[in-house]
């Protein structure tokens, strides 16, 4: 909790559990690094080693890297969504 606090108060949009752990991360639009500070400092409080990092999002999105296993996997998608099993 102090460390989702200290990322609001440093000027983070938000921020929450990434994955399945053990990372947070911050949404911010400016004050990246006072941000990332502010979160190692939290941790460091709690005597817990950390480290920031400052990362762009990805704008291109997923992208094909191999035709035939990308099409096997939307078929297996588009089975679930119409009738409730997978195959």
């Amino acid at each position: 909790y102090e460390v989702f606090s200290a990322a609001k108060d440093a000027g983070a949009l938000g921020a929450a559990l990434s994955g399945a752990g053990p990372s947070l991360i911050a949404f911010a639009l400016d004050n990246e690094k006072t941000i990332g500070q502010a979160m190692v400092r939290a941790f460091a409080e709690q005597k817990v080693k950390s480290r920031y990092l400052i990362l762009d999002i990805d704008t291109k999105g997923a992208a094909l890297l191999n035709k035939h296993f990308d099409i096997t996997i939307l078929t297996a998608i588009y089975i679930a969504d119409n009738t409730g099993e997978t195959s």
